[in-house]
């Protein structure tokens, strides 16, 4: 017969949970750095948070796929997007530590000719953790306006 301790159970619980809670930790360092680069309005920085084949998402518009192209995009919107406030609802990483998602509300303003307008929107964030860390493959983000 095995006997089990309750000391034993939480040594093996923290050596099973410490990597997630250590990918849980670098995920928000992530998503505090896109932040960041948001409030900057540095598409370069931002655009490196991507995984090279990443796919940019946003509601009522097509996707835009890799790197370059995301860069390219934010450079763009960047003239018009005055701020950006993200809270963070939810995260989950699967248990192999390869793959995570991230989910909340957004609020976009955006400098119009005589007035800012602000849309309420949710996102979905879903990382990958290869070579390079964990890096974003997917961003997409809706808009609760109506059509």
């Amino acid at each position: 017969m095995v006997k089990v301790t309750l000391r034993g159970l939480i040594l093996v619980a923290s050596l099973l949970l410490a990597p997630l809670a250590q990918a849980e930790s670098t995920l928000e360092e992530q998503f505090e750095a896109l932040q960041s680069a948001m409030l900057d309005k540095d598409h370069q920085r931002l655009s490196e948070l991507f995984a090279y084949d990443g796919i940019l998402h946003i509601a009522n518009m097509p996707p835009v796929e890799g790197r370059p192209a995301i860069g390219g995009f934010f450079s763009r919107l960047f003239f018009f997007l005055e701020s950006t406030r993200y809270t963070h609802e939810y995260t989950s990483i699967a248990a192999g530590n390869d793959v995570a998602w991230m989910t909340g509300r957004v609020v976009n303003t955006f400098a119009g000719d005589r007035e800012s307008t602000s849309y309420d929107g949710k996102f979905l964030m879903i990382w990958e953790n290869g070579d390079d860390g964990w890096q974003i493959a997917l961003y997409s983000v809706s808009n609760n306006a109506p059509n």
